[in-house]
């Protein structure tokens, strides 16, 4: 009981500590706007005092990133100090009014390596009620109403749902993407048209592993660590 209360104690202090940061976070991340190159980091530490079970993410059972230590006695739970992700984003302004975006993260309990999480170029024709749009590249899809901090962080929770999780590893789609959009007083209408290549084995990971939490984005060399200790290509088109 004491342990829980400790625990609950914890959580709520936190809460309370990072409750004006995160008021704060989304406009000290932002950039000029007139910048024609941007540079910016968002860096992501935590102390975490993982479950029983050996994580997912050690091909274990564990549903949630940060489990247990597995090794020769056995699994045995600790207290880690982790980098949970580096994220790294660049753009610039190009002739033509053509924007440039990248972004780069680095996960190490994830991905051995840094991953491209998306490079693209986009050319927009706008006024203030009216637009088209022409993108190319490497994309991530924003469907989700959960990654919408920085470098499409969860904006409201340390981890996503179960659900945006997995759709969130493993959609990665590289192509060509159009759109037109008309603003009025109630809505905003809009109609893309796109076609690209890259999760062919989507939900396979599913299958194999069932549904998890974590903080896992997908990109063009990412791999998924998989219960029978392999490992699988996210963008792998067949």
């Amino acid at each position: 009981m004491s342990r829980a209360i400790t625990a609950l104690a914890f959580l709520l202090f936190t809460c309370g500590v990072t409750a004006p940061l995160r008021a704060q976070d989304a406009s000290s991340y932002d950039v000029e706007a007139d910048d024609s190159v941007w540079l910016r980091a968002l860096l992501d530490v935590r102390i975490a005092d993982g479950g029983s079970a050996v994580s997912w993410t050690d091909h274990g059972p564990g549903k949630l990133r940060y489990g247990a230590r597995s090794d020769a006695g056995g699994a045995r739970r600790e207290t880690q100090f982790v980098l949970s992700q580096l994220a790294v984003q660049m753009g610039a302004s190009l002739p033509w009014s053509i924007r440039a975006q990248a972004q780069v993260n680095l996960q190490p309990d994830l991905d051995s390596d840094p991953r491209l999480i998306e490079a693209f170029l986009r050319r927009e024709w706008s006024t203030p009620s009216n637009g088209q749009s022409l993108q190319l590249g490497l994309m991530t899809n924003p469907f989700s109403l959960e990654h919408t901090g920085p470098a499409w962080s969860p904006a409201y929770s340390l981890s996503a749902s179960a659900l945006n999780s997995w759709l969130w590893e493993e959609i990665s789609i590289a192509g060509v993407e159009g759109e037109w959009w008309h603003e009025t007083r109630v809505a905003r209408l809009g109609v893309m048209v796109g076609a690209g290549y890259g999760p062919d084995r989507l939900a396979r990971g599913l299958a194999l592993r069932g549904w998890v939490m974590g903080d896992h984005l997908g990109g063009l060399n990412s791999e998924l660590p998989l219960p029978n200790g392999t490992r699988m290509d996210i963008f792998d088109e067949r």
